[in-house]
């Protein structure tokens, strides 16, 4: 009799081994293959009307801050959103409170105007949390038909965190910068456990 509950239990934790050695396989292909990573993305083109005012509509996100948005110049399609020392930040999107280690990767087609012999500021892609972290970018990192594209990669730092996490664009100049087509990744397996 012992030696038949010695045998159900070593088949037991052989089993066990063998389902938690599935899933670890079944996890890793899935981020190989990036199941896991959520895009959030706006290009400018959707809006929605909501108490009389024009907001951006962003793919997998839903309605960002008021619009903004021109015709006047766009990276793909017809519309960007131009940004001037009077109306300094676009596109913005108020994520979840972070969680220490999340990875993050954002991306947004810049233009300026024209450049002024009193260029003081750039046009950035910015990342925020409160007044505890900020990390930002002004150069681009490739260049097409007079648009340069801002890119940030980073993972929060360790800490306990009580605000969310802003990625936006902003003007800190005083010329006129246009911004198309921003798209945020991070990396979310609980997407598949939401209703």
């Amino acid at each position: 009799m012992s030696l038949l509950k010695n045998n159900s239990f070593i088949q037991f934790i052989r089993i066990t081994l063998l389902i938690v050695i599935l899933l670890f396989i079944t996890f890793k292909v899935m981020s190989a293959l990036n199941l896991f990573t959520e895009e959030l993305s706006c290009n400018a083109e959707e809006v929605i009307m909501n108490d009389n005012k024009e907001y951006l509509l962003a793919k997998n996100f839903g309605f960002i801050n008021e619009s903004g948005r021109t015709n006047e110049m766009a990276y793909e399609g017809k519309y960007s959103i131009k940004l001037s020392p009077d109306n300094q930040f676009g596109m913005s999107f108020t994520l979840d409170i972070p969680r220490a280690q999340e990875e993050y990767e954002a991306d947004v087609w810049c233009h300026m105007e024209k450049i002024s012999p009193d260029t003081t500021g750039y046009g950035f892609l910015v990342a925020s949390i409160g007044t505890v972290f900020w990390k930002g970018a002004n150069e681009p990192i490739e260049k097409k038909n007079g648009w340069g594209r801002l890119h940030l990669k980073f993972s929060i730092p360790d800490g306990i965190y009580k605000e969310p996490l802003v990625i936006y664009c902003w003007n800190s100049s005083k010329n006129v910068y246009y911004f198309d087509n921003i798209s945020i990744k991070r990396n979310n397996c609980w997407k598949y456990f939401k209703n």
